[in-house]
């Protein structure tokens, strides 16, 4: 997969968090995979939402997401910000596979390596 550019959601690798998680799932003989930190933004935005819903009821869950503007997280995002069930403050990031490893390309604010093109195949 080496030189394969893609564009998706993807961790901000300038966040030591981000980092730490990494650390911690590799040293387990794990991939920092997508699901893996998707999963811990996830969490942390919904128990975001759980604390100002202040209830477990879906109502007041779902109503607590829409109002939200979450922004502790090692997402890429500025604050969330739920718009027809989409998050418009997301921003996906393209990424390359360099030397087997997934790096953040673009935008240059997360840049971790210069983009490799045209591939060689």
């Amino acid at each position: 997969a080496n030189g394969i550019i893609d564009c998706n959601h993807w961790f901000n690798p300038r966040d030591k968090r981000a980092q730490e998680l990494r650390k911690r799932v590799e040293a387990k003989g794990q991939f920092f995979s997508y699901e893996v930190f998707m999963t811990y933004a996830s969490m942390w935005l919904l128990a975001d939402a759980l604390e100002r819903a202040r209830s477990g009821e879906r109502a007041a869950i779902v109503d607590a997401l829409e109002k939200s503007t979450f922004s502790n997280h090692f997402m890429p995002y500025g604050p969330t910000k739920f718009v027809n069930g989409q998050n418009e403050g997301a921003q996906p990031l393209m990424t390359q596979v360099v030397k087997n490893d997934i790096k953040v390309i673009i935008p240059r604010d997360y840049r971790e390596v210069e983009p490799l093109f045209p591939l060689k195949a």
